[in-house]
C-alpha cells in the first residue's frame, strides 16, 4: 500500500546551495534512497542549449530562495529530520522542512533549530 509524504524544504541564500541539497541527498531512507529536486530549475536544455535554465512563475519573476520538493513512498520523516539536524548549515534558523503526508489535510512546518 502506497503510504506518499511530500516535504519541501527551504532554506538562507547564504547557504552553499549544492553543497547543501548534496548533502541532504545523502539520506538514506530506509535503504530506497532520496532525491529532492529544485522548484526552481528545469533539468534539460532549451533551444538554444542551455541547460538548468531558471523558471519563471506567474510573471516575469523568478524565485528568489532556494526551494526544493519531492514525493515519497513511505518516507522515514523522523530520519529525514534528524539527517537535516546534523548538517553544518551556515543558517539553521533559516532552514524549513514542510511537510504534507498523504492522510493529512495540510502541511506541517518543522523548523531545524
Amino acid at each position: 500500500m502506497s503510504e506518499v509524504t511530500n516535504p519541501i524544504i527551504s532554506f538562507s541564500i547564504g547557504e552553499d546551495e549544492k553543497s547543501r541539497v548534496n548533502e541532504v541527498n545523502l539520506f538514506l531512507n530506509n535503504g530506497r534512497g532520496f532525491k529532492i529536486n529544485s522548484a526552481d530549475f528545469e533539468e534539460g536544455t532549451n533551444w538554444l542549449g542551455k541547460e538548468n535554465r531558471k523558471r519563471r512563475y506567474g510573471d516575469s519573476k523568478m524565485l528568489e530562495i532556494p526551494l526544493y520538493m519531492g514525493a515519497f513512498n513511505h518516507l522515514d520523516l523522523e530520519g529525514l529530520i534528524d539527517h537535516m539536524k546534523e548538517l553544518e548549515w551556515e543558517e539553521p534558523e533559516n532552514v524549513q522542512l514542510i511537510v504534507k503526508v498523504q492522510e493529512s489535510d495540510k502541511f506541517e512546518i518543522f523548523e531545524l533549530k
